[in-house]
């Protein structure tokens, strides 16, 4: 078993073609796939780079699933286009309904009415649900394909020195990049940029130990440092962009001269750095009366503010400033 793999070869008596088509076509797969003495009642195949790929089988133990996304999908190669399946569950027990482990772990609190509790438990298997749904989507965003090789951008860091992006990485293999909107005709960053900032400067050092983290910005350096020690930051990493290539190319700075933040994640690869994934949430997806987010959004000011009655809100955002509430009953 060289290279830790396992090849099995098969000889059939069909076309090319036919042994294909018996490999995505849904109704013919359940005719013939899974292990013997079991039962195929679903097949979903949608046989294209990061399309998913899930089925249900029944047997004597019950019901069983597997789901997975395609990593390649060629004729040409059609051992790789079955066998480049990300298999994460496969053949594992399939998953309870949401509403029967909603009911089960559902307990009222004091004085909870029927209705209250009623209305709590068909939340809580939504939320469960959902749950599930970012897990997918995760499991989907890690089989993308290979992305586009990145240029060598430099930047300047917090030493005054050039580098290129490679550098970023440190001694990790993937990089999370944050440009943020604090460009020199600024006077003051985003708010919202520093919101998200805020949030990330503490954790900075545990997400460390798996990625390199880096805050890029089109001002000096030494002046986002200023920033950030201001807001008492001390584990964000800051650099500073060589031209404008580096932000124009990745959506971070439009033709007119205005910023957008742009959160992008980056792998390298045999001496290559690619470009694995940025969010792509620009007005374009946006539903109506809501800003352009996508889900599970990364900014855990929101994510605290979907958990209360009043939710986001439709006009409010967060500021750099808060004048000093007055306490109830206090003198000034």
């Amino acid at each position: 078993m060289p290279d830790g793999k396992v090849v099995l070869t098969r000889r059939l008596k069909a076309a090319p073609a036919e042994v294909f088509e018996a490999c995505i076509s849904p109704d013919i797969l359940a005719q013939w796939f899974g292990p013997t003495a079991f039962d195929v009642c679903q097949v979903d195949a949608d046989v294209r780079v990061g399309g998913t790929f899930s089925f249900r089988m029944t047997g004597a133990k019950g019901i069983y699933s597997a789901e997975g996304v395609y990593r390649a999908s060629a004729r040409a190669r059609l051992s790789t286009a079955i066998a480049s399946l990300s298999h994460r569950r496969m053949f594992m027990p399939a998953l309870k309904p949401a509403a029967e482990l909603a009911a089960t772990a559902s307990k009222p609190f004091p004085n909870d009415s029927d209705e209250y509790r009623k209305a709590r438990t068909a939340l809580l298997a939504e939320e469960i649900e959902l749950r599930r749904q970012i897990q997918r989507v995760a499991e989907q965003r890690r089989a993308l394909p290979p992305g586009g090789e990145a240029r060598n951008y430099r930047f300047i860091d917090e030493d005054g020195k050039e580098v290129g992006l490679a550098d970023l990485f440190g001694t990790q293999d993937t990089l999370f990049t944050y440009f943020w909107m604090y460009g020199p005709a600024r006077e003051r960053p985003c708010p919202m940029c520093t919101s998200f900032l805020g949030s990330l400067d503490v954790p900075a050092r545990d997400l460390e130990q798996r990625m390199a983290v880096a805050v890029i910005g089109r001002s000096p350096v030494s002046r986002q440092l200023a920033f950030a020690r201001e807001r008492g930051w001390r584990n964000l990493r800051f650099y500073a962009t060589v031209g404008d290539e580096f932000p124009t190319d990745y959506r971070g700075l439009a033709p007119d001269g205005s910023e957008w933040a742009a959160l992008d994640v980056w792998v390298r690869d045999r001496g290559k750095v690619r470009h694995f994934w940025a969010s792509e949430a620009g007005g374009e997806t946006a539903d109506p009366g809501q800003d352009p987010h996508l889900a599970p959004d990364p900014t855990p000011l929101w994510n605290i503010l979907d958990l209360t009655p009043g939710g986001r809100g439709t006009d409010w955002y967060p500021k750099l400033d808060y004048a000093k509430k007055k306490e109830p009953g206090r003198a000034e």
